[in-house]
């Protein structure tokens, strides 16, 4: 960088600043043009869609650059620093005006305006969040929640904005009172977490419990890993507990995904998921013979089956055992099978 050119970070800054006003230009020229090329229906509600999800998936960047004006550090002359620049002197000069025009008025607007106002479109349209055009709108927002957790998308997002703040503006405090409050409030995300249970899905629910566990655990040992008391071997230890406990979680988040794509493609693709290793050669030869027994209009209630039945079983062909008593019922023609 030469001497009297912009910093570089105040470039990014430029660039951050300006990438919704792009998002929007280039979001609404391209339905335009799909609109005149093949007329779009609902084409009002898809420009809205788009920049939700592209705003929605900026904002963590936005958030935290703008943040990052303020993260700041003391040097042994007694001046401070940009923490991502030492070149650029904080509260003073170029800084001070850059903080105060875009860096304040960037968290606002976005940090605390964009959750806010998605916040209050979507209770505005709690009555209607299942109608065709508020799916199109803010569906990004409410897929997989429940219809009354609407709202929990943007606890996400303001969870998100509180972890950037406590990473910045409590870097002078010391370490140990950082990782406390972040502590803290992983906890309490935690509690209301379990207690709210706002996916649908109740693998998701349970995966996001193991995420908070995980990063508590994470943020606990990581507290004492740093304590000036604490012996080699014990930092060992607390290193092999934080690297089991994300392990962990990736195990079990692989684990429940493979669950939820299977049940997806159950109630999809039936006849894909017999492809797919995602059974067992018994489950597999369950699943369809259950499969074909609903098709044929057969209902199924869990009661152990008498050895009679079980030997009938097998006698039409059946090598499996399956503990379900069956009831054929009648239907018409025109009915759809039971699944």
């Amino acid at each position: 960088q030469r001497e009297g050119d912009m910093p570089l970070f105040f470039q990014k800054t430029i660039i951050v600043v300006t990438f919704p006003a792009a998002i929007v230009l280039l979001t609404v020229a391209f339905w335009i043009c799909a609109n005149k090329i093949s007329p779009v229906i609902y084409v009002k509600d898809k420009i809205i869609g788009t920049l939700v999800i592209l705003i929605y998936m900026s904002y963590p960047t936005i958030v935290r650059h703008m943040f990052s004006i303020f993260s700041c550090t003391s040097l042994p002359d007694g001046h401070q620093y940009l923490a991502t620049d030492y070149n650029i002197k904080c509260w003073e000069g170029d800084h001070l005006k850059w903080a105060l025009s875009v860096a304040i008025p960037g968290i606002t607007f976005w940090g605390v305006g964009f959750p806010s106002v998605m916040m209050f479109l979507l209770y505005e349209n709690r009555h209607h969040l299942t109608d065709p055009s508020i799916r199109l709108r803010y569906g990004y927002l409410l897929n997989g929640f429940k219809l009354q957790s609407y709202f929990w998308e943007m606890t996400v997002l303001y969870r998100t904005m509180i972890f950037i703040s406590i990473s910045v503006f409590l870097l002078d405090i010391g370490r140990n009172t950082q990782a406390l409050i972040l502590l803290a409030v992983l906890l309490m995300a935690l509690y209301i977490q379990s207690w709210r249970k706002p996916f649908i899905n109740r693998s998701l629910n349970e995966l996001e419990v193991r995420s908070l566990m995980m990063a508590v655990v994470t943020v606990y040992s990581g507290l004492h890993y740093l304590g000036q008391s604490t012996t080699p071997a014990t930092r060992v230890i607390l290193i092999i507990l934080i690297i089991l406990s994300n392990v962990f979680f990736l195990l079990y988040w692989a684990y429940y995904m493979k669950l939820i794509l299977q049940q997806y493609l159950e109630e999809t693709r039936p006849d894909l998921v017999t492809k797919l290793c995602f059974f067992t050669k018994k489950k597999k030869e369950s699943f369809i013979f259950f499969r074909k027994m609903s098709q044929s209009g057969t209902l199924f209630r869990s009661r152990p089956l008498s050895k009679h039945t079980m030997a009938e079983l097998r006698t039409h062909g059946t090598t499996k055992v399956f503990r379900y008593e069956t009831h054929t019922i009648e239907r018409p023609e025109s009915s759809r099978p039971i699944k």
